[in-house]
């Protein structure tokens, strides 16, 4: 499948721009696929009309303006980052009884291991060798550090990664020997739904990482009774 990703807007990061209350912080592999209509990606999307923008001057200005007003331009990232992410979080943080200052979209952070649409994921790999250093500081390095400002308990200082332990351990080899994993914690939930990965990098030490997966998951987290387990967990 021919990749069109260079013809669209690169989305490296959704929701929280630092103005608002900050709940929960979660690394993703890409935007999406670029196959129909897939969670959005219209044809307004392409670089013809979205090289300026839709006006504003920067891209921060434009995902505050999605964000804040239900998404007018790509609704489809509204709801995916709302509705796949911030919400199953702030549920399910809700069920186990945290409090939240605030529950929704500008109340979470999406940030894109790489920002370009890609037909699968596993496509991204050959990026992500390339850019390593980049990838380090501009998602790796910012999600720890934006973690630091979560305001509930459970999650303040702590990253979630919605990837596979393996493919996570993959990453982390590109960044090379001197990166040293500790504090791991792999775990199963009962039902076998379930599974996440807890560790910390030497190189941030205070911040905590946590890969939360399933067998069925696909694109999304676990079940909701197993994602509750989970952030208990934490």
């Amino acid at each position: 499948m021919r990749d069109l990703s260079l013809q669209y807007l690169p989305e490296p990061w959704w929701g929280n721009n630092g103005t608002h209350d900050l709940e929960s912080v979660v690394i993703n592999y890409n935007p999406a696929g670029l196959s129909g209509n897939y969670w959005g990606v219209l044809a307004n999307q392409h670089y013809n009309h979205s090289r300026t923008l839709f006006g504003f001057m920067d891209y921060s200005s434009f995902v505050n303006n999605e964000v804040l007003t239900a998404s007018n331009r790509f609704p489809g990232k509204y709801t995916f980052h709302y509705s796949n992410r911030a919400r199953r979080i702030f549920d399910s943080l809700s069920r186990i009884g945290v409090p939240l200052l605030g529950s929704r979209l500008e109340n979470h952070l999406s940030i894109e291991l790489a920002p370009w649409y890609t037909p699968q994921s596993n496509l991204i790999f050959p990026y992500l060798r390339i850019n390593i250093p980049n990838i380090y500081a501009n998602c790796i390095l910012f999600a720890a550090n934006q973690s630091i400002r979560i305001v509930n308990p459970v999650l303040n200082n702590k990253v979630i990664i919605r990837a596979s332990r393996d493919s996570v351990l993959n990453l982390l080899r590109y960044i090379g020997p001197s990166v040293i994993l500790s504090g791991i914690y792999d775990k199963t939930t009962p039902s076998g739904n379930g599974r996440w990965f807890k560790f910390t990098l030497n190189t941030i030490p205070n911040i905590e990482f946590v890969c939360i997966w399933g067998p069925k998951t696909r694109n999304d987290f676990p079940p909701s009774a197993d994602l509750d387990i989970i952030m208990n967990a934490l």
